[in-house]
């Protein structure tokens, strides 16, 4: 095994980039220090437990910590190089409020954690996603950080205000940061973001609205991992927020007709109703469980809100990471994605 070069802290250790984070740097140059609350790493059951027993395997320790209380993470921060932010309160969060506790009272915490017990700290690198910034026209003007869309959901709303934590307080206490904004990811496990949206697979056929036409970009688990590293060390002492994304983009329709077909459902393609589209055409599939008897499709809101959040183009003004160090992202466009995407849901939805 390579020499650890590096101390690094994890947290959100099982949270889905989380542990991207904790296999990738641990394979590398780093000595992992994981953390997460201890019901989510003493997870015993269904995927819960796998991710908490491989996060075991390969960080160098693992330590229960709750984001949510101060001061709980100062021993752990003490002497580290890098601090990877990954903690996000799940999907299923009872409310918003548990949000903010996880998302931005965690982050702040962090922060004056650092502040006291890491003074030597080479660089905070907080996850966030391309999602916040929320809807806006096709063929608008690209969005800037001085004037940004609405996040869609709580979910990319509570990663905004953590971002805003990060780039407000760590100037102020001398913390190096850096923010990343992954696109679409997908791994082995598939692409938790879009996973409202591939609740449609259970439907015996499966419906693709004309409106799913916008791009979209999805960039591998590795590559994310890649990314992080490489802003961490060769950032050069500079703040920033940047994008994670490949350049190459397919459509939302090509991710659910590749997946359906994949999963062994045949696709139907759901015409433009007149005006107002993409509404109406959410509200017909709000209603698909009911005409279709389909009891399992239990989140039609959440169907919606994916489908809202990812029928408009994204056009977002912030740094590339190839204007850092010449890092590029590696997916060479992007059927490569959709084939491992497909891989990875087919056996869940057939």
């Amino acid at each position: 095994m390579a020499p650890k070069k590096y101390r690094t802290l994890v947290t959100g250790a099982c949270s889905p980039l989380g542990s991207i984070l904790v296999e990738g740097l641990s394979a590398g140059a780093h000595a992992v220090i994981a953390t997460d609350t201890a019901e989510a790493l003493q997870a015993s059951q269904g995927d819960a437990a796998l991710v908490a027993r491989r996060i075991r395997d390969v960080a160098e320790s693992v330590v229960p910590a709750d984001p949510t209380l101060p001061g709980t993470m100062d021993a752990l921060v003490a002497g580290v190089d890098f601090v990877f932010a990954a903690h996000a309160a799940p999907p299923d969060a009872p409310s918003w409020k548990a949000r903010y506790a996880t998302d931005v009272q965690g982050t702040a915490h962090l922060i004056d954690t650092i502040e006291r017990a890491a003074p030597g700290l080479r660089r905070l690198v907080f996850l966030s996603t391309a999602a916040v910034h929320g809807i806006q026209p096709v063929g608008a003007p690209a969005v800037t950080e001085a004037s940004p869309t609405a996040p869609v959901d709580d979910v990319a709303r509570a990663r905004w205000f953590g971002e805003f934590t990060v780039v407000d307080r760590c100037p102020r206490k001398g913390i190096p940061y850096a923010v990343l904004r992954p696109a679409h990811v997908y791994g082995p496990g598939g692409a938790p973001d879009l996973e409202p949206l591939l609740a449609l697979l259970r439907l015996p056929v499966v419906p693709v609205p004309a409106i799913l036409n916008s791009r979209l970009s999805l960039v591998s688990a590795r590559d994310v991992c890649g990314a992080a590293d490489h802003v961490a060390k060769y950032a050069s002492g500079k703040n920033g927020t940047f994008l994670v994304a490949d350049g190459a983009t397919t459509t939302v329709a090509d991710v659910l007709r590749t997946l359906a077909h994949a999963a062994g459902r045949r696709t139907l393609d759901v015409p433009l109703p007149g005006p107002s589209p993409w509404r109406k055409t959410l509200d017909l599939l709000s209603e698909l469980d009911r005409f279709a008897a389909v009891r399992q499709l239990r989140a039609p809101l959440r169907v919606v809100e994916s489908l809202a959040a990812l029928t408009h183009d994204r056009a977002v003004s912030c740094e590339h990471l190839s204007h850092v160090g010449g890092y590029e992202v590696r997916q060479p466009d992007a059927t490569e994605g959709l084939r491992e995407l497909a891989r990875a849901h087919a056996s869940r939805y057939t």
